[in-house]
């Protein structure tokens, strides 16, 4: 029988399971560098889609708020907290009075109790449908038919009853729509027409939820959304609303406050990027460290496959064969674990680090993976490519005389 000769990639997979030891080390360089350059950019693009999807879901360009109370806002917003405040209901016709206000709506916040719908309490925003122009552009994307009496809209992540309800307070309510995922804190938040609201009011109220002395749903709101009318500044509508209020009231400024998530985004993504970079340096450089030294330690077996018959390029594509390897198994490995932590635990990285957080689509992450598992991929070769050329350019005959 007669027997093949071995190609360039079977002796490569040889001479790497020959080294166990060695080959799992590089591996594991490689892997890392693979875990930061994927499961960073996942985690950087999720954390810019959330916010474009924050700005796209505010639509007012001022909110204005009880005085104190912005923080709290943008807590609901950005990441669903379950906190409510109120001030007096005139001061929205104090708002719609202003010449620069186009439209002003009012909204009205409850929290849930904590053992009902969710294991954990959530905010439950009740709007007005015949002024409103924030919530329903982007409701009617899931629910066309116009919301009603007694009927709930849940963000993606509120679970509801098998048979399409959802209790609070202890009284069921229809489940009209699920919201699609945003990755801000609509993802944890139901929202309700104001009629449905007075309901869960007066509900919350007998289950012993404490209210501000002098709260009550007949006349006091929480926010008011705000359009600026076309040929007024943004600043000219401030100055209005704080003289036609006299400063009782904190304006939230929807742009700044998504500019001011937005920098925090930068500094994440900026360091991200220096860290990829330093990681790709490292790796470069060890490896070129370690097939160097490696290459040195084989030049006898590299001459007795010369003496054997294989040219000095076959030997170069060797080493780079092998390298390639070690570099791809590594991308491999590095790119599933990123996947393991950062897709699972999605939510949880969004919470801990107080930025909207949406996952890219299908396409995105498989250009993130193709792009991260070919730098990945040739961090190896690149890194051996000395060594390849420097064993390839050895005389036989001397590099087998060595050490006598």
């Amino acid at each position: 029988m007669q027997e093949k000769a071995l190609s360039t990639h079977a002796l490569s997979l040889l001479n790497l399971k020959r080294k166990p030891f060695r080959t799992a080390a590089l591996m594991a360089v490689v892997a890392v560098l693979a875990f930061v350059l994927f499961g960073g950019s996942i985690m950087t693009k999720s954390m810019e889609n959330g916010i474009s999807g924050l700005e796209d879901r505010l639509g007012a360009d001022i909110v204005v708020v009880p005085e104190g109370y912005d923080q709290d806002f943008e807590g609901v917003m950005i990441q669903g907290e379950p906190v409510y405040f109120f001030m007096e209901k005139d001061i929205l016709e104090k708002v719609r009075s202003c010449e620069a206000v186009e439209l002003a709506s009012p909204q009205f916040y409850l929290a849930s109790l904590n053992a009902e719908c969710c294991g954990s309490s959530v905010p439950i925003i009740g709007f007005e449908p015949e002024t409103d122009f924030t919530v329903q552009p982007w409701i009617t994307e899931q629910y066309s038919k116009g919301l009603k009496y007694g009927e709930i809209i849940i963000g993606d992540d509120i679970s509801a009853e098998a048979d399409g309800t959802i209790l609070f307070f202890d009284k069921y309510y229809k489940v009209a729509a699920r919201l699609e995922r945003t990755g801000s804190g609509v993802d944890v938040s139901c929202f309700a027409t104001m009629d449905t609201i007075a309901d869960l009011y007066r509900d919350a109220k007998e289950k012993g939820a404490y209210f501000q002395e002098g709260v009550t749903y007949e006349n006091s709101i929480s926010s008011i959304m705000v359009k600026v009318k076309e040929g007024y500044t943004l600043n000219q509508a401030l100055v209005q609303i704080r003289k036609a209020t006299e400063g009782k009231v904190e304006i939230v400024q929807t742009q700044s406050m998504i500019n001011s998530v937005g920098g925090s985004l930068s500094g994440v993504v900026s360091y991200l990027y220096v860290v990829a970079i330093v990681f790709w340096i490292l790796a470069v450089v060890l490896l070129t460290i370690v097939f160097s030294v490696t290459a040195n330690e084989r030049k006898k077996e590299f001459a007795l496959f010369r003496i054997l018959g294989a040219t000095r390029k076959r030997l170069s594509n060797l080493i780079l064969t092998e390298a390639f390897y070690i570099s791809l198994s590594g991308g491999i490995l590095g790119i599933g674990t990123a996947a393991l932590i950062v897709f699972p635990f999605s939510t949880y990285l969004g919470d801990q680090m107080g930025i909207p957080y949406l996952q890219p689509e299908m396409s995105t992450i498989l250009i993130i993976f193709v792009v991260s598992l070919v730098l990945s991929a040739i961090v190896g070769p690149l890194a051996s490519a000395y060594s390849a050329h420097k064993i390839s350019q050895a005389e036989t005959y001397h590099t087998m005389r060595e050490g006598e």
